[in-house]
């Protein structure tokens, strides 16, 4: 396994603009960090990072990074921001605990800059506390630490690119030890963000780095961001794209995601890309195409137009056109199909190349779905958008994403999608999916997320109706499914446990799980990826048992 992350702690100095983690403490014990991170190692990753908020801000940081050495993690990364708690006395227990590795946000090497970016909750002289951030770097390097410094791109430091390069250099000769690298995420932009200057920066920055002998990563092609926890789902809002590496050690990366709008035209409250609830904005779409044209390649098998609501976007058809014309063989859009209903833009979407869907659907009682996602006679336009993708021989696939507000009715809705779309050739079946919920904040999800003792009878009543009248599904058996034990291990509804078609979590997934104590005797253990650390602080072993 490559690299799996674990939040330890929403404590932090800053308000990063771009953060997803909120103000609050994390509600985790000392002993619950603990446990995440100890599951987490004990999948043996090659890299394990320790992330917040500040992992710097814990006094049992030494302890985390000692237990997740003896569970048999290989390097031990810190994500920090560096700072005033980056001393030597706080940085040798960490070393002598096994910590090989710190990466360093720094969105700019200019103060001013950099506290704009970085908002400190506290008042501070930004020239002061950048001093201390570069300070903290130096003490890293002087005690052993391999340091990588990770570089966001958003408006405000188009152009701040060359400046982080220049401060690398000047540490690696003050120092005497070569930082690890500067990785570069893409750009995530707003309105204002000035295209221009980040495309001058960037070649001025790789010009100063070749001079320097410092080395420039983007996050792109080095896999980084959907290694981690999360996603699209867990990188910034705005971020343009992610690229998905193959689930088992090793493997190249099969599917590009492209997040391209956080505009969307319904209002799901289960929903949880973080955007806002109205408004929004569209990726540009020269970033979208740079960033595209970078990650196709021979072992790319599929992007994935996701948002927000993706047809939203004008350039989508665009979009589509160039994954084909660059030779991905699977063009991909994850939709409501809210906009698709009149048709048109269904048969613009197929006729540049679009050759999947996937349908979001969560109800067969109008009213309930209205309810769901905040948008009055959504639910008919969604069947009909459904419909027009089938009528222009896209491969169309609906997805439920299962609550407690549905999942009373899986079996009806099985129903109805047999009866709009069962007798299409191109109609792929259905899945089923359930709420992912939070570890770091489970109350959030706790009116979402259905008790698996409630669930069980529920959805195994579905899946058998989908065998017996001919509607193909998935789901059950993935990151967004359920434990295997909820199905007895039955592999009628999970799928092949053994072999080469066996169930397979994507490296990005995987720490979203833990086991309890249950699972310890359990024969799945190892096949099933346990269970999601939000359901588990919400009810614990509710509704499971051992096989």
């Amino acid at each position: 396994m490559h690299e799996l992350t674990v939040h330890i702690t929403r404590r932090c100095y800053f308000n990063c603009r771009q953060c997803r983690r909120g103000p609050r403490e994390a509600p985790a014990t000392a002993a619950e960090r603990r446990i995440a991170v100890r599951a987490a190692a004990r999948r043996r990753p090659r890299r394990l990072r320790l992330a917040g908020g500040e992992p710097l801000l814990l006094d049992d940081l030494a302890r985390l990074v000692r237990s997740a050495k003896e569970e048999g993690a290989g390097e031990v990364v810190l994500d920090t921001t560096a700072g005033p708690a980056c001393d030597a006395g706080r940085l040798a227990p960490l070393v002598d605990a096994g910590l090989s590795q710190a990466r360093v946000l720094l969105p700019s090497a200019v103060p001013e800059e950099y506290a704009a970016w970085c908002r400190p909750r506290a008042p501070s002289d930004p020239r002061r506390l950048f001093a201390a951030v570069r300070a903290g770097i130096a003490n890293m390097l002087a005690a052993g630490l391999q340091v990588e410094l990770r570089h966001p791109v958003g408006c405000g430091n188009e152009g701040a690119l060359p400046g982080v390069v220049k401060l690398a250099g000047e540490l690696q000769a003050a120092e005497g030890r070569p930082l690890a690298g500067i990785i570069v995420e893409d750009p995530s932009p707003r309105e204002g963000f000035d295209m221009a200057r980040w495309h001058e920066s960037r070649a001025e920055a790789e010009k100063l780095a070749a001079s320097l002998g410092v080395r420039l990563m983007s996050a792109a092609r080095a896999l980084e961001p959907e290694s981690a926890v999360g996603t699209g789902q867990e990188r910034s809002p705005g971020s343009a794209a992610a690229l998905e590496d193959g689930p088992e050690r090793g493997e190249p990366p099969r599917r590009v995601r492209l997040l391209i709008t956080s505009r969307c035209d319904q209002r799901c409250a289960f929903c949880d890309h973080e955007r806002p609830r109205s408004g929004g904005r569209h990726v540009p779409f020269e970033v979208l195409e740079d960033y595209l044209r970078r990650a196709a390649g021979p072992a790319v098998e599929r992007v994935v137009f996701t948002g927000g609501e993706p047809v939203l976007h004008p350039a989508l058809p665009d979009l589509v056109a160039l994954a084909r014309n660059l030779g991905i063989p699977e063009r991909e859009v994850q939709t409501n199909g809210v906009g698709l209903a009149d048709g048109r833009l269904a048969a613009e979407l197929a006729a540049g190349g679009l050759n999947r869907a996937q349908l979001s659907l969560h109800s067969a009682d109008p009213a309930l779905s209205d309810r769901v996602t905040g948008i009055a006679g959504s639910h008919q336009r969604t069947l009909e958008g459904g419909a027009r993708l089938l009528a222009a021989s896209v491969r169309l696939r609906v997805n439920c994403v299962i609550g407690r507000h549905n999942q009373e009715g899986l079996s009806d809705l099985v129903r109805l999608v047999k009866r709009w779309y069962g007798a299409a050739e191109t109609f792929d079946g259905i899945c089923f999916h359930t709420v992912r919920g939070d570890g770091d904040d489970p109350e959030r999800w706790r009116e979402w997320l259905a008790p698996f003792d409630e669930l069980g009878d529920r959805l195994r009543a579905a899946l058998d109706l989908c065998r017996s009248c001919g509607v193909p599904f998935s789901g059950p058996a993935t990151a967004m499914g359920v434990p295997y034990c909820l199905l007895d291990g039955d592999e009628r509804y999970l799928g092949p446990l053994e072999g080469p078609a066996r169930p397979r979590v994507l490296m990005r997934e995987r720490q979203w799980f833990c086991y309890l104590e249950l699972c310890q005797g359990c024969r799945l253990k190892g096949v099933c990826p346990g269970i999601r650390t939000g359901y588990a602080a919400l009810f614990g072993a509710r509704g499971l048992k051992s096989l």
